[in-house]
């Protein structure tokens, strides 16, 4: 877990600032990995990226709360902005594919509350290959 200390857009780009943790992102230790991430760790770091995002001040991140009925994708919203541009600024500045919009679930939108934009979705995967997502 890290300290951080806030989250805001400036010309149209993201940023979070956090304290600076010494040691491998989620890449560098899954390339160095032989096999995929069992599915248990895989649900471990979306509880993880979950608990990191609730902690910062405009995100919303949707689910339950309970580590036992978590899925292994992350789904958010930042207040004041659109998840169109979320996911844009995730790719262009970070390389990060994501999901945005209704993800052929309105229904499950109209019982979030987030109709009609959606989400901003990251599906954890087991992949070791981080050209596909």
């Amino acid at each position: 877990m890290v300290t951080v200390h806030g989250a805001e857009q400036i010309n149209g780009r993201f940023g979070i600032w956090m304290e600076f943790v010494e040691g491998s992102d989620l890449r560098q230790l899954s390339r160095r990995r032989e096999r995929r991430f069992p599915p248990d760790e895989v649900f471990n770091i979306a509880i993880q990226a979950a608990e990191g995002l609730q902690a910062i001040d405009g995100v919303t991140v949707y689910g339950t709360g309970d580590a036992a009925l978590q899925t292994a994708t992350v789904s958010i919203n930042i207040r004041g902005l659109a998840p169109s541009e979320v996911g844009l600024a995730l790719d262009r500045n970070h390389d990060i594919a994501t999901r945005v919009g209704l993800h052929c679930a309105p229904a499950a939108h109209r019982t979030l509350g987030t109709l009609p934009d959606g989400t901003v979705a990251k599906p954890c995967t087991c992949s070791t290959d981080w050209n596909t997502s």
